[in-house]
């Protein structure tokens, strides 16, 4: 990615200084019995000795459940009940950071993929999906520079679904792999979005609304197959290689918004369906191959 908006974070577990839980067995099934606690309280979980994080552990939050993570953790699969949060938080100067690597196999795991209900990135925090692991959110917020990457293999994928997605305040959204968006996402104050290096983003319900110097910028393949995506105030969609809208809507520079925002097309364009709208003030610029079907 170009243009210098890409921010990584470390994502190893093995560092001087981490709190860790022995004992555990292989694909144990931790599960927390809820209220609101930190993840590395190990009175507040069930199934094996201490709290879960290794990557054959698996947990499952409650109902009731909010816990932060303010150290790192790397675990294989999450169930997030209904009702319940997960919180990836800085602390002092620790920055947690959150990894599911897939459901760990040969254990009591009731469950094939994870989900978490509510998850909360902020702070610098940074929350990773890797490995084999699929993951559904329902809702989610990222703010205050907190970074949240999806680079699943060929088996994993991410899934945002149901209730409404906020990247805002410097977040970073980074996806290498497969991701659907179905649901309300809303990128603001100086937000960025990045599909890069062979990811796959498919926008196929739902409202994308980028406003207020947010930038979604696509190093590879993005697909509208049925949602709206609103870029307002100052925002950026920047494409490089291939953006193809075939259903839903595209609409550039319009609401109460100051319309200085743009569509940059440097790689790809294909407009096979759906409809795309410019306002007065926004532009969209083509610079490479633009198809209009």
């Amino acid at each position: 990615m170009t243009f210098g908006f890409k921010r990584f974070a470390a994502i190893a577990v093995a560092a001087a200084g981490i709190i860790t839980a022995q004992g555990a067995s292989a694909g144990a099934l931790f599960t927390h019995t809820g209220g609101n606690n930190e993840w590395i309280n190990s009175s507040a979980w069930t199934g094996g000795s201490g709290f879960p994080d290794q990557t054959t552990e698996d947990a499952r939050l409650v109902s009731s459940t909010s816990t932060s993570v303010r150290v790192n953790v790397s675990i294989g699969g999450i169930q997030g009940d209904a009702g319940s949060t997960l919180s990836v938080i800085r602390n002092g100067s620790a920055v947690g950071t959150f990894t599911l690597n897939g459901i760990a196999a040969g254990g009591n795991t009731p469950f094939t993929a994870s989900t978490l209900d509510n998850l909360s990135v902020s702070n610098d925090g940074t929350f990773v999906n890797t490995g084999s692991s699929s993951l559904t959110i329902n809702r989610f917020t990222v703010r205050d520079n907190g970074l949240f990457r999806n680079f699943p293999n060929a088996t994993g994928r991410m899934d945002l679904t149901g209730g409404t997605k906020i990247l805002q305040d410097n977040a970073v959204m980074d996806n290498y792999g497969t991701l659907e968006l179905s649901s309300f996402m809303s990128i603001r104050n100086n937000a960025t979005l990045n599909n890069d290096l062979g990811g796959t983003f498919t926008h196929s319900a739902g409202d994308m609304y980028s406003f207020g110097s947010s930038r979604v910028l696509n190093d590879a393949t993005f697909t509208n197959t049925g949602g709206n995506l609103f870029l307002s105030g100052s925002a950026l969609f920047q494409n490089t290689v291939n953006f193809t809208q075939t259903a839903g809507n595209t609409d550039i520079g319009n609401g109460s918004f100051v319309n200085a925002n743009s569509f940059n097309n440097f790689g790809t364009y294909n407009h096979d369906g759906g409809t795309t709208n410019i306002h007065g003030g926004a532009t969209l610029l083509n610079d490479s191959f633009y198809n209009h079907d």
